[in-house]
């Protein structure tokens, strides 16, 4: 499966192909991945605070910049906050997302291991973003 570290090698070999690009991040493995990316402007929530920021603030990133964002947030965070993006195609915005997508909240794993309430249903993000105006692919590796 893809891990934190091989989306942070794959982002630095598109930043060192294209330029690097501003990165909206939400928190955990989100965040730790921005951490290890080549130097690029970053908008990011305190660690373990905020879930839910990524996509609201790329979307506002790109608004106010005119650039063009990469967005990293969960599949947690995303299912709270990451239907915002429907509104991308009506402000003529285009923002890429990569959606960390393992199924749980493994921040909160981490927190409380015996809650039962971390595993999160495996969803098809990638058939979503057609009804949000969008293209998806989902990618098994690096």
């Amino acid at each position: 499966p893809v891990a934190p570290d091989d989306i942070a090698r794959a982002i630095n070999d598109l930043f060192a192909r294209h330029g690097p690009m501003p990165i909206a991040s939400d928190v955990g493995d989100c965040l730790f991945t921005a951490t290890a990316l080549r130097p690029s402007a970053l908008l990011a929530p305190g660690y373990y605070a905020t879930m839910g920021y990524g996509v609201p603030a790329g979307l506002g990133l790109q608004q106010a910049s005119g650039q063009r964002p990469l967005i990293l947030v969960g599949d947690g965070a995303f299912q709270m906050t990451g239907w915002e993006i429907g509104h991308a195609a009506r402000l003529g915005l285009d923002p890429i997302v990569l959606v960390f997508n393992n199924s749980g909240w493994e921040m909160l794993r981490s927190f409380l291991p015996e809650g039962g309430f971390h595993d999160l249903g495996r969803w098809d993000f990638a058939a979503l973003a057609a009804g949000m105006g969008g293209d998806g692919h989902a990618v098994q590796t690096r």
